[in-house]
């Protein structure tokens, strides 16, 4: 008896799929950019300005020759700085980067949904790739020049690829994946024990497992090894400024985190819940994707969270918790095959929940200083003011005194325009303060330590208190009412401040840059000036 054998269109199908979920979601996430001025935050500034120094020959630093790993994403920097030697723009590529990063993620949703989830069904392996990637979480970080989206998608393959390994190639290629990953964020360490475990219980024989583990551990270890011979540091710097382990407050921090992204994507969490009694007779891919999403998690937790509006430390974990959404959708088209209206209807309905969830999100509120709002203009807030901090930079550039510092709490875009010496009074760029022995969890993650004695004895040239462009200039005796943060109120109450610095108020643009100046220096230009892009790095 023979067999029709599909057709080369049909054996293709899937690729088409992955390729239109990609096509669709690309074009989604620039339309984004362009409606809401969705631009690089602050942070992608500190990568960009290590690949800055990086390509120029001063090595991988911030304040050459100061040797400090303040960045936890070593392979975004390292393309950039390629980026930079070939002649692109760091912050463009960074962009275009995340952009690709989420396209192919859509793309190999579908992919998956096609051969996995729905089952040849490709019009709804399609749909569930453009509305996974389309999650305004995902669309804000893909522009965002940093690597939440590139992480994601090397995670996702890496587990894809364990997962489905029927070869000793897939299982290389998952266990080089997974050494990216930890390249591109230390967090994927925590996933090593994990990933080990699902290689022992799917590669046969055991030998692919050891060699999945062999890979991992020599490929980890060496990268490991040499960033801590270059920053004399067994951990990134930003470790000891933002970790404080076995805090509880921190604990208690992360666990709100976890909630508050729970809540902004109910629908997508009572699907994972309704996934979980059908659990027992799921394939291997539904656990592996769970167990994967919960240490994930569980990292959240332990970092106590993010500062960040839009859930920066949830885009990895999205991936995994949408296709596990998805489940119910295969086990209810197996369990209704002969009711295509019932089948379709659970189909459309768990689709319907994650675009919902995705829609919620804009108008899920956070709390800033006194006053709440939504995720969106949180976000899009962030990303004004890295314009108005790379406005800040050329200006400073242009008219400060050569070889002077600047201490400000916003180093990225101003540190990258100004290309002056930045004092970081947090410590991502600072080892003294780093390490300085602090109890985090109750202040503004990121940004609770801080020593005022030690900044000052630097003796910065300028000082930004006011770290925003104001619309008309502020008076001094008003300095109290406009600065924001702990250690710019600390500072300046400070004595030593008045005696040591004078307050000036120069104009940007329309707009007034309220900063104090040390007194030996002359004053900053007060004249309107024109920005211009030919002195930027």
């Amino acid at each position: 008896m023979s067999t029709k054998r599909p057709t080369p269109l049909v054996r293709h199908l899937p690729w088409i799929s992955a390729l239109v979920a990609a096509g669709v979601t690309y074009a989604v996430t620039v339309l984004a950019a362009s409606r809401f001025e969705l631009t690089p935050l602050d942070d992608a500034f500190i990568s960009a300005r290590y690949a800055l120094n990086w390509a120029s020959g001063y090595g991988l630093c911030f304040n050459p020759p100061e040797r400090v790993e303040g960045y936890t994403n070593f392979l975004l920097v390292a393309l950039e700085a390629a980026a930079i030697r070939a002649g692109l723009d760091p912050l463009e590529f960074a962009v275009a980067v995340g952009r690709a990063s989420l396209a192919c993620l859509a793309g190999l949703v579908a992919l998956f949904s096609a051969k996995r989830v729905f089952r040849r069904r490709h019009l709804l392996a399609t749909a569930a790739g453009v509305l996974l990637a389309s999650n305004p979480v995902l669309v804000c970080w893909a522009n965002s020049a940093l690597e939440s989206c590139l992480y994601a998608l090397l995670l996702l393959q890496s587990a894809m690829l364990l997962l489905n390994a029927r070869t000793w190639g897939r299982v290389a290629c998952s266990a080089m994946l997974l050494v990216l990953a930890s390249m591109t964020r230390p967090e994927a360490v925590a996933l090593a024990p994990v990933m080990i475990l699902l290689a022992r219980r799917r590669c046969r024989p055991t030998r692919a497992a050891i060699v999945y583990t062999a890979i991992l551990g020599v490929g980890f270890l060496t990268y490991w090894a040499l960033r801590g011979l270059y920053f004399s540091d067994p951990f990134p710097n930003t470790f000891y400024a933002k970790l404080d382990y076995g805090n509880m407050s921190l604990l208690k921090r992360g666990l709100h985190y976890l909630a508050d992204a729970a809540c902004a994507a109910p629908l997508l969490t009572i699907l994972v819940l309704i996934a979980l009694p059908i659990m027992r007779g799921a394939p291997r891919w539904v656990r592996g994707f769970l167990l994967i999403a919960a240490v994930q998690a569980l990292v959240i937790v332990y970092e106590g969270g993010d500062h960040f509006a839009m859930f920066r430390f949830m885009v990895p974990v999205l991936p995994f918790v949408s296709l596990v959404a998805l489940y119910p959708c295969s086990y209810a088209l197996k369990r209704f095959r002969a009711s295509h209206v019932l089948a379709g209807a659970a189909t459309l309905v768990a689709l319907g929940a994650i675009a919902s969830s995705s829609l919620i999100v804009w108008k899920q509120t956070v709390r800033q200083e006194e006053q709440k709002v939504t995720h969106l203009k949180q976000f899009t807030s962030e990303c004004r003011h890295a314009r108005d901090w790379a406005s800040i930079g050329r200006r400073l550039r242009q008219d400060a005194a050569k070889g002077e510092s600047v201490c400000t709490v916003a180093i990225g875009a101003l540190g990258y325009y100004s290309g002056m010496t930045v004092i970081d009074p947090h410590g991502i760029i600072d080892r003294r303060i780093a390490k300085k022995r602090t109890r985090l969890g109750t202040g503004y993650p990121g940004h609770e330590k801080y020593d005022v004695d030690y900044v000052l004895s630097r003796r910065p040239g300028y000082i930004l208190l006011v770290h925003v462009l104001t619309p008309r200039p502020v008076a001094e005796r008003a300095l109290n009412l406009m600065v924001w943060g702990q250690f710019n109120r600390d500072l300046l109450d400070h004595p030593s401040l008045r005696e040591e610095y004078r307050y000036e108020v120069i104009e940007i643009g329309g707009r007034y840059l309220n900063l104090f100046v040390r007194r030996d220096l002359p004053p900053i230009s007060t004249g309107d000036n024109q920005e211009s892009s030919t002195d930027d790095p």
